[in-house]
């Protein structure tokens, strides 16, 4: 489980996210909503360490307080994280990429896992191929692939369906849920795509003004909070 409690976090002078609390339950796919510029990204920045927050907060995974460490221990603690834009490696192959997330393994292991394959069988195609030759669809793909090579036990994922076609958008949802079913994974999800977090999430939060302003399982999204604080 991964707790966040009194997080607040300040860009100088601007405050943009105000005591924020959350609980992303052990293998579920938690969603986090909001509109542009409401600090769901920032969120996710601090959950990684790459942005430090106020004094006072914490985050917590199972029990573990993450405040103090620096981005790559959390990795080896079992945070896996896929940002917005995907920013893979271009100018390096598809396997090479791969290859790079494993040095925050906690075992050891230097090996592609088997299993990556098997939920991505395009990237084996084409692992010899340069990362900035693939589509942005099979780009996300990657992306995902490099963070599960870490091993995490929590993916944090940042806006996966963004720009991204139907079907492949289709494809990230059933893996997301094979994650979640087969391999007990926890899943953080920041996502615009409301249809895609109602078939494949359990719990949301939404956010605004650095704030959360509305919660419960996805089942309970309704027409009334969506119109208030998620239309454009």
């Amino acid at each position: 489980m991964l707790t966040i409690k009194n997080l607040s976090f300040s860009y100088g002078s601007i405050q943009t996210l105000n005591s924020v609390d959350m609980e992303m339950e052990t293998g579920q796919v938690t969603c986090i909503l909001g509109r542009n510029g409401v600090g769901k990204t920032t969120l996710l920045k601090n959950i990684m360490g790459i942005l430090n927050p106020l004094p006072g907060s914490s985050i917590q995974m199972d029990g573990i307080q993450l405040i103090s460490m620096a981005p790559h221990r959390r990795a080896k603690a079992g945070l896996g994280y896929v940002p917005q834009g995907r920013q893979i490696f271009p100018r390096i192959t598809v396997e090479e990429n791969l290859k790079v997330a494993l040095q925050g393994r906690r075992d050891g292991s230097r090996i592609i896992p088997e299993y990556v394959y098997e939920l991505f069988p395009v990237l084996k195609e084409m692992g010899a191929r340069m990362g900035g030759d693939l589509s942005g669809g099979q780009q996300q793909q990657l992306a995902i692939a490099r963070a599960l090579c870490g091993d995490p036990e929590i993916l944090v994922l940042d806006e996966p369906t963004e720009g991204i076609q139907p079907n492949i958008i289709q494809q990230i949802g059933e893996i997301l849920r094979k994650l979640v079913e087969e391999h007990g994974m926890t899943v953080v999800l920041v996502e615009q795509y409301l249809d895609f977090v109602k078939e494949f999430g359990h719990n949301f939060y939404v956010m605004n003004r650095g704030r959360v302003v509305a919660e419960g399982e996805t089942s309970e999204l309704s027409d009334d909070i969506i119109s208030k604080h998620l239309s454009v």
